[in-house]
């Protein structure tokens, strides 16, 4: 035996004396750590160096692309800027050439107006004829000399055309300055009798190109159509060089764009060009490449840098690195033969701390036997621990238990089981359970059966009877039956918790019906902790607030307030701590954000009488409808009350200017009565419709239906279906009333031959309106040698009240009128509604 155990021990220490030579073969084949660790480093490195100068290219390309859209964004804004100007000017000029002081030949009032109306110097207003005298020049005192300044081709093509134009840089004639105009036809009777022009200083454009449009280090000038510079950026005050030739930046059909072009001086610019929509000019905006450029090839040097200093630290590093862990490698290795012997192996620490575990585990190998026992003696401890604790539930449960063998004999009760028996101590126990309760028997015996066949447990079973103890008082109990279960998986009894339910069940069906009454309110009724957090929430408060109730509860009734309701908030809970209750109308927020008048009831919940505050309840009332009449009957006042002002103005000023033209009381009565029968037919149209607007055909034939008979064939009314705004309703009627009169009296309607033609156009895309009254048939027509008040009403009169035009051919053969208004005088749809609402 010995000899067999020295030739084992033998052959162990042969076998490890060739493991360690082999290992020292292997170590001197292989590579260190330390070369393994640079090497990973170096091949790690390199590709991100890659990266980042693909990741450093594309930057600079997206640079490139945002540099550009930032060129183009500011060339877009500066023209916008450009537009939004010169549409001011536009709209001063047409405001200035409608004016009724032209129509009137009131030069000097026109003079005073429009120095009143500019209000500053940079701005002058030029009147001339058709052959460019000057009428009225408001940068020198009236009736003073003026020059004369013959046209230009700008004014011819404005004259020409009958529109608005802009010029590019020109003489002021009189102060000999250097400016820009815009120019506009004056219209008389649909003809051009003159031209009306605004002369604007240079530094108007100056400030625009200064302005926040511009960002820093940038260069803005605007080009007039020849391609001189207007204004620049870099020289307010004067009119500028052109940068650049319009031949760069232009070609067939290009409005906008981005160049890289060279200046004078041959340096590379960036630039950004578009052109206004108004006055052929270009707007270009421009930065030098080079200061694009600088951040990029700083970061191309700063890629060079990092990557050598990288590549650098990383090899030191990986070295450094890889003789830290080849360190406790090595210790492992010679604590081998330690270990193979069975001695005690005492781990060293290292800063590796896989080695460190290797280490640690080879420690706790050997004291692992020992570990287990204590082991089982801590599990053996709580498990006792356990039982005592399970023994107390037992014990000292609010529900009776009791446990029963497979005859249904009881083998242990606990104390409430005892109670309810009216057995205490171990009485019931040996007993079989109907002994002890006979009322269960009939009920639960079936039960009992089932769970000792099945193995499943049997929960929630109502039962009522009657216990030896309390004589022919009957209880009621809720019961739940489960099998007992032996080592074997067999079934060696049953058991059987119950409690007294005869309370709940009244407590369950007072609560049952408030809960029928919550569900079925129309209010919404929601409880809420004390500091406001939802507890429950009804359908009604689903529909009134549209949170569902798995979004509402849980969360704070803030949700339900406006954002600008935080102090409400705090105050009101702050109340409700108090004991206070609150009632208020109030605002609340839906959940799509739209704001809720509500009326709020909230009331604490105490426990008991006096006791301490465990909630609140809250009862929220939708009022929005009631609101709405409220603010509707308000607004039907406020609307009855301007009505009725516009009306009694427009019947004092017929009024006047029918007196002043009628030659005695009955002809003041005769045409007096017949104005303000056809204001009433308009009124009584706009009360029909609710005051939301009149039906154009309607118009017509109720104005003219007072002059002719039902069916009368010598009315012909055409046109499509719109609607008028109230306050153009009225002032059309007045006219059309106005021009059914001259016909009955003197025209078309006159004689049975005669025929009215009213037509109507709508043009959506050019936003017009074109209205037509055409007479035929009828006696032969003159000019009228007076104009009263009547032909003042049908002209200008209805034109200034729709912002339009009127022109009147009194053509032998007929009268013929034509309105022309912009189709702002249409209601919001245009159309005609079948069934016009009142809105608020």
């Amino acid at each position: 035996m010995r000899h067999g155990g020295r030739a084992r021990e033998g052959t162990v220490i042969d076998t490890l004396a060739t493991i360690k030579s082999a290992d020292r073969k292997t170590r001197a084949r292989g590579l260190s750590i330390s070369a393994v660790l640079v090497m990973f480093a170096l091949v790690i490195g390199l590709p991100v160096l890659g990266f980042c100068a693909v990741a450093l290219s594309r930057y600079a390309e997206a640079e490139r692309r945002d540099a550009e859209n930032l060129a183009r964004s500011v060339a877009r804004a500066l023209a916008a800027e450009v537009d939004k100007d010169l549409a001011a000017q536009f709209a001063m000029l047409d405001v200035l050439s409608r004016s009724p002081l032209l129509a009137s030949g009131e030069l000097s009032g026109f003079y005073e107006m429009a120095v009143l109306a500019l209000g500053r110097r940079d701005v002058q207003v030029v009147l001339r004829d058709r052959d460019g005298r000057q009428l009225v020049n408001t940068r020198e005192p009236w009736a003073a000399a003026l020059p004369a300044q013959p046209l230009s081709d700008v004014d011819r093509l404005v004259l020409d055309s009958r529109r608005a134009q802009v010029t590019g840089l020109v003489q002021d004639a009189v102060a000999g300055e250097p400016a820009y105009a815009v120019t506009g036809p004056v219209l008389e009777r649909g003809e051009v009798a003159g031209l009306i022009q605004l002369l604007l200083d240079p530094a108007r454009l100056t400030a625009i190109l200064a302005g926040p449009a511009l960002p820093r280090g940038w260069k803005a000038a605007i080009l007039d159509r020849g391609g001189a510079a207007l204004a620049a950026s870099d020289a307010p005050g004067v009119p500028a060089a052109s940068p650049f030739g319009l031949a760069s930046i232009r070609g067939p059909g290009v409005t906008e764009g981005v160049r890289t072009i060279a200046d004078a001086q041959g340096q590379a610019q960036l630039l950004a060009f578009a052109r206004p929509s108004a006055g052929g000019w270009t707007v270009a905006a421009w930065t030098p490449v080079a200061a694009i450029q600088a951040p990029l090839a700083r970061g191309w040097w700063l890629l060079a840098a990092f990557g050598a200093v990288s590549i650098a630290f990383s090899a030191v590093l990986a070295s450094i690195v890889g003789a830290t862990i080849a360190r406790p490698i090595r210790w492992l290795a010679e604590a081998g033969p330690s270990l193979a012997s069975g001695q005690r192996f005492a781990a060293a620490r290292s800063y590796l701390r896989e080695a460190n575990e290797v280490g640690q585990a080879l420690v706790e190998a050997s004291v692992s036997l020992q570990r287990r026992d204590e082991a089982l003696r801590d599990s053996d401890a709580r498990l006792r621990s356990r039982l005592h604790e399970l023994e107390a539930v037992y014990e000292t449960a609010p529900i009776g238990i009791v446990v029963m063998d497979t005859a249904l004999r009881i083998s242990r009760v606990n104390r409430r089981f005892a109670r309810i028996a009216g057995q205490p101590g171990d009485e019931p126990v040996g007993r079989l359970i109907w002994d002890v309760v006979p009322g269960l028997r009939q009920q639960a015996e079936p039960i009992f059966r089932e769970v000792l066949k099945s193995g499943r447990e049997t929960r929630d079973v109502e039962l009522t009877g009657q216990i030896l103890a309390s004589g022919e008082f009957t209880h009621d109990w809720l019961g739940h039956f489960y099998p007992l279960i032996g080592d074997d998986r067999s079934i060696i009894g049953v058991g059987m918790m119950i409690e007294e339910v005869a309370q709940r069940r009244r407590n369950q069906r007072a609560n049952a019906q408030l809960a029928a009454m919550v569900m079925a309110s129309g209010d919404a009724i929601m409880c809420l902790s004390t500091d406001g957090v939802i507890l429950t929430w009804n359908p009604a408060a689903e529909r009134l607030f549209g949170y569902a109730a798995a979004d509402a509860i849980g969360q704070s009734a803030r949700i339900l307030y406006p954002p600008e309701a935080a102090a409400e908030f705090e105050g009101n809970y702050r109340r409700l701590r108090d004991g206070e209750s609150l009632a208020c109308d109030a605002v609340r927020r839906h959940r799509d954000g739209h704001a809720l008048d509500v009326a709020v009831n909230i009331a604490p919940i105490r426990q008991g009488e006096d006791g301490p505050l465990v909630g609140l309840v809250a009862v929220v009332r939708d009022i929005r409808e009631q609101k709405r009449r409220e603010e509707h009957v308000r607004f039907i006042l406020r609307e009855l009350s301007h009505r009725t002002k516009n009306l009694l103005a427009i019947v004092q000023a017929m009024a006047r200017q029918t007196a002043i033209k009628s030659e005695s009381i009955e002809d003041f009565e005769r045409r007096f009565s017949g104005r303000l029968q056809g204001l009433a037919h308009s009124h009584d149209l706009l009360v029909k419709e609710g005051w939301t607007g009149v039906s154009l055909k309607a118009l017509v034939r109720t104005q003219l239906s007072s002059f002719l008979e039902p069916g009368d064939e010598r009315l012909d009314v055409a046109g499509p279906h719109l609607r008028l705004k109230p306050e153009a309703a009225q002032p059309l009627g007045l006219a059309l009333h106005e021009m059914a009169t001259n016909a009955t009296k003197y025209g078309a309607l006159s004689v049975p031959e005669g025929r009215v033609t009213v037509r109507w156009e709508h043009d959506p895309e050019g936003r017009r309106l074109r209205i037509t009254w055409r007479e035929r048939g009828g006696p032969r027509v003159e000019p009228p040698k007076t104009r009263g008040f009547g032909y003042q009403l049908v002209d200008w009169m209805v034109a200034s009240a729709m912002d339009g035009t009127v022109s009147i051919d009194f053509a032998p053969e007929g009268l013929e009128w034509v309105l022309d208004v912009t189709d702002d005088n249409l209601s919001k749809s245009g159309h005609l509604s079948e069934k016009p609402q009142l809105v608020d």
